[in-house]
């Protein structure tokens, strides 16, 4: 009896491979690689499609315990151009790409793209760098998403079509806006429970509620952040968070969650724009000068008056930690087209100077003095900074001190020690 049955069940499975033969060859008419060509060529026809391209937003790092980033993304006749909001708004670089086979479609960006591959760039050998994929399996497609999975991290995420009205530079300036503006410590009040939510610099949110926590990635917006996947406050599900930089607020648009609104947590040091604005004495190795901080009228910027007769710097205020910045910059052009920098310098590391624009200071309330008084640091971009020089600049080469623009008569202030409000 064992034996009929087993030879039964044989039967069965021979003819269950025949009808699936049967099926490939009779409903598909074709084969799984051909299949999968017709379906490389028409996801590089969609690609192509989209005349002001494609906004990705993708995750990083396996398990998506990274942050989430912003790509805008043209393809055209075999290459990609890409903006970015971890890049200058206004940059674009371009490279190849190809859609090839595997077990389905592979969108690869298959040589370097400066803006592209930056995060997928090891730091070190042997790492992944910030764990980014630079090739994703097309699971599904529609008109205006494309559904992808990250070929080594398995992070999946979504490609949409970016109406063609939009403008990349104008889009990726609002959301790295979004990004200087926003603070990073928030707090949720209902009755007596109280949830804490941290931002973190790696784009990733916690929340702390008694013994409860919980933690998402996000990517900024153009009006706030997006979470990969809710998280609980205050007995909602949010995602979704409209940020108000005047009210320091972040607002939940999720249907239901209106009413979760998170406050801004200040720290001890923080001052608004307007608390900048006045006289002060600005007190270097060699001596003060009297100066005073202007509002440049865009609620974003000062002028120094005072600083120099030749010019006035301009310093961006951070509302984010509520500082200054006064970084390197051009404030004079040569008639001969010799360009003046002011910039940061590092006496004691030997007379090491820079004229990056992304390098110089960052000014902040000292709140162990009375009144207000500015401390200077040196940010990360050239940290042993601790004088200001002004340098003669002709293309990619120094020249020499400035001869012709000066500050207090000298083309530098030595060892810059702070400045004390006045009025």
């Amino acid at each position: 009896m064992k034996k009929i049955l087993f030879c039964m069940q044989a039967l069965v499975a021979s003819l269950l491979l025949t009808a699936c033969l049967h099926d490939d060859n009779e409903v598909f008419d074709e084969s799984a690689a051909q299949r999968i060509e017709k379906a490389v060529t028409a996801d590089k026809a969609l690609l192509e499609s989209a005349p002001n391209g494609w906004e990705l937003h993708l995750w990083t790092e396996p398990k998506y315990t990274g942050g989430g980033y912003t790509y805008l993304m043209k393809f055209k006749n075999g290459k990609v151009t890409v903006s970015a909001d971890i890049a200058p708004a206004e940059m674009q670089t371009t490279s190849s790409y190809d859609v090839i086979q595997d077990a389905g479609p592979v969108l690869t960006i298959n040589t370097f793209n400066t803006i592209f591959h930056h995060l997928s760039t090891p730091s070190m050998q042997d790492d992944d760098g910030h764990g980014q994929d630079f090739e994703f399996i097309i699971q599904r497609t529609t008109n205006d998403s494309i559904y992808l999975e990250g070929r080594k991290f398995g992070n999946k995420m979504v490609m949409t079509r970016i109406k063609p009205e939009l403008n990349w530079k104008n889009h990726l300036e609002a959301i790295q806006q979004t990004e200087s503006d926003m603070l990073m410590t928030y707090i949720y009040v209902v009755g007596t429970d109280t949830t804490f939510v941290n931002l973190s610099e790696e784009r990733s949110l916690t929340t702390k509620a008694g013994q409860s926590r919980d933690s998402a990635p996000y990517y900024y917006t153009a009006t706030g952040i997006t979470l990969r996947a809710p998280v609980m406050v205050g007995g909602k599900q949010v995602q979704h968070f409209k940020y108000n930089s005047n009210a320091l607020t972040l607002s939940c648009t999720d249907n239901g969650a209106s009413a979760i609104v998170l406050k801004a947590v200040l720290p001890k040091d923080y001052m608004n724009y307007a608390d900048f604005t006045g006289t002060y004495d600005l007190k270097y190795y060699f001596g003060t000068l009297h100066v005073e901080l202007v509002p440049a009228g865009d609620n974003k910027t000062f002028k120094l008056k005072g600083l120099s007769t030749d010019f006035m710097p301009t310093l961006t205020y951070n509302r984010a930690s509520g500082t200054l910045s006064w970084n390197a910059q051009l404030v004079y052009t040569e008639s001969n087209g010799h360009e003046i920098w002011l910039c940061p310098l590092s006496l004691r590391d030997g007379g090491n100077l820079t004229w990056s624009s992304a390098a110089g200071f960052i000014l902040s309330k000292d709140i162990t003095k009375p009144g207000t008084v500015l401390h200077f640091t040196a940010n990360e971009a050239f940290d042993s900074a601790d004088s200001f020089y002004l340098a003669e600049i002709f293309g990619s080469k120094y020249i020499g001190a400035s001869k012709t623009i000066k500050i207090a008569g000298l083309p530098y202030i030595f060892y810059v020690k702070g400045m004390t409000k006045t009025n």
